[in-house]
């Protein structure tokens, strides 16, 4: 028990220093036995999901939720990433089921590998991150090919194409050549110094700005980059210790996805409202975002072609009565129908919930 108290706590400093909140390692035995009005519980494991499933996201897509609320656009992030229990879309902020908000960041830790990529982006863009190659360097090939009159003239631009890849290659291949041996005369130049074998390209830039430059703004701005290589260090050591011992919290995790499967829960009425408005909110950003925007119609067009077909009807009053009365039986027997589907993926996606410990990655 000490050992995952102590993984918890390691975890929970962690994502403190990578976000700025204040998870506390208390949250996670509260939301293992959904401990009644913690509220305060509910909202940080909110943030973090939400900062957690976003982050996954943008590194398959450039999208973003930011016109929605924190709850809705968490569960849009989840329902990319394909997280699999519908009863986690019935929550809300101030839910008392917060073992479903703890299973669902567990299988975002497992599943995504998200700790490791956040470390990377951390590392990538910070001091130490100088040294070496940035994240995007690999750029989109945007070169615009216009519509050739022949073939002569299509064998001409292919032609012209393939000099300028060649001549990016061997650019490519001196520049990298001229930065190695850039950073072995670095490496050279401060063997032994300080005690230490070399100096990375940082350290070494970091001591010359101090030796050389003593005003007040430089060395407030020393001070900022001192502050800023201890905390990536203090990460790194976090990180190192979370992923000798993740495994630990996994086995934890696995009691308490017990202990949700003993548990008697139940979706309520009021529950199924929330899954069906945000299946049905997801299906309509579906729709939008593979319609063709040129034969979207506008929201004036819309309500001009659906509204007039009643006034612009010669028949009577009587049959459209009766019309009416044909559309609300029909749409209660799609209601109906709509129901026993939901019931029926509910109970696959319980059976699914339940090979979760099976699917962890540790």
């Amino acid at each position: 028990m000490s050992n995952v108290k102590s993984v918890i706590s390691s975890l929970c400093r962690h994502l403190n220093l990578i976000s700025g909140f204040a998870l506390k390692p208390e949250f996670f035995r509260q939301a293992k036995f959904n401990c009644e009005n913690e509220d305060k519980v509910a909202r940080e494991f909110w943030k973090i999901l939400n900062l957690l499933s976003l982050t996954a996201v943008e590194q398959m897509q450039k999208i973003k939720f930011d016109q929605y609320d924190l709850v809705t656009a968490t569960k849009l992030y989840f329902a990319i990433l394909h997280y699999p229990a519908i009863e986690f879309y019935s929550l809300k902020m101030n839910t008392n089921n917060n073992r479903e908000l703890l299973i669902a960041f567990a299988w975002l830790l497992g599943s995504q590998r998200i700790l490791h990529k956040i470390m990377e982006i951390k590392i990538l863009n910070s001091i130490l991150g100088k040294e070496f190659s940035s994240p995007e360097g690999h750029l989109r090939c945007e070169t615009e090919i216009g519509q050739c009159d022949s073939l002569s003239s299509e064998i001409d631009c292919i032609i012209n194409i393939n000099g300028k890849i060649n001549y990016n290659i061997k650019a490519i291949d001196d520049l990298t050549r001229e930065r190695t041996e850039l950073m072995a005369k670095i490496h050279v130049a401060s063997l032994n110094v300080s005690g230490l074998p070399h100096l990375s390209v940082c350290h070494a830039a970091l001591t010359k700005k101090i030796a050389m430059e003593n005003s007040k703004s430089s060395r407030s701005l020393f001070e900022r980059e001192k502050q800023e290589m201890l905390l990536i260090s203090e990460l790194l050591d976090l990180h190192l210790f979370w992923t000798k011992k993740e495994h630990i919290f996994y086995d934890w995790m696995v009691t308490v996805i017990r202990e949700h499967e003993n548990s008697d829960f139940h979706l309520n009425e009021i529950e199924l409202l929330e899954i069906k408005d945000f299946t049905c909110l997801l299906r309509n950003l579906m729709n939008d975002r593979f319609q063709d925007k040129e034969d979207r119609k506008s929201p004036e067009k819309m309500e001009i072609s659906l509204i007039p077909r009643f006034l612009r009807s010669t028949v009577s009053e009587e049959t459209t009565n009766l019309i009416a009365a044909e559309v609300t039986e029909r749409s209660k027997q799609a209601d109906e129908e709509l129901s026993s589907v939901e019931e029926q993926l509910s109970e696959e996606l319980r059976k699914m919930l339940k090979l979760i410990p099976n699917c962890i990655e540790i």
